[in-house]
């Protein structure tokens, strides 16, 4: 089967090979499913790198989600694997493995464990937002910050969005944000307090730098 992958640790685009390799076989607990799509994320980007928190041994295939066929009951799974998402076939533990609504193509569902488990951890497990409240998401246009977008919509909170330029607040407006705020053209601060002088009760950056600093400014009392 074919199979992305990485030898050394590097940039992505230098240490990736796409090369045959030998089908998985499954563990205890495990099953081996078809790979239908796999998501790709900035932590990918970062083991591949080398830069990762964990480091697997090389060599590896990359890929933390992905959307597969269940040899089982031959319906489609969503799958979350410590690595070897990018390849035909890999090995899932059966915990690791969930429906695959049909609202959901290949693709959708490939990106959607990763961005909305992290972005419900942020905000319900660690943030504990709550219907009524405001909560700001910087980076509204990425994978993190869309999801987080219609979380704090469902969850009944007001949200708040910021994002570098007039197309990607755009996105913000069109996932559910009440107010999409563009930093290009607006200093995050002020326009959060402009929106809602009390500030935020729950902020998610997932950008960090300057975005950071601005959004400490804006924090509501308590």
């Amino acid at each position: 089967m074919r199979t992305w992958r990485v030898h050394e640790f590097g940039p992505h685009r230098e240490v990736l090979r796409l090369e045959d390799v030998p089908m998985p076989v499954a563990g205890e607990g495990e099953a081996v499913v078809r790979v239908r799509a796999a998501g790709v994320n900035f932590p990918d980007t970062l083991v591949i790198a080398g830069k990762y928190q964990v480091r697997p041994p090389l060599p590896f295939t990359p890929g933390f989600e992905c959307v597969a066929d269940d040899p089982e009951t031959g319906k489609r799974v969503l799958c979350w694997t410590p690595n070897g998402g990018f390849q035909e076939y890999v090995a899932v533990r059966r915990e690791h493995m969930l429906h695959a609504p049909d609202a959901l193509s290949d693709i959708e569902a490939a990106a959607f464990m990763v961005s909305y488990q992290t972005a419900y951890f942020s905000l319900v497990h660690r943030g504990r937002l709550r219907a009524g409240e405001v909560v700001l998401v910087i980076g509204g246009a990425g994978a993190i910050g869309s999801a987080a977008i219609q979380l704090g919509k469902i969850l009944g909170a007001t949200v708040i969005a910021s994002a570098n330029g007039a197309g990607k607040a755009e996105i913000c407006r069109r996932l559910g944000a009440d107010h999409a705020i563009d930093t290009s053209e607006q200093e995050l601060s002020a326009a959060v307090r402009a929106i809602h002088a009390g500030g935020a009760d729950v902020i998610l950056d997932p950008v960090g730098g300057d975005a950071f600093e601005a959004a400490l400014r804006c924090v509501a009392f308590e």
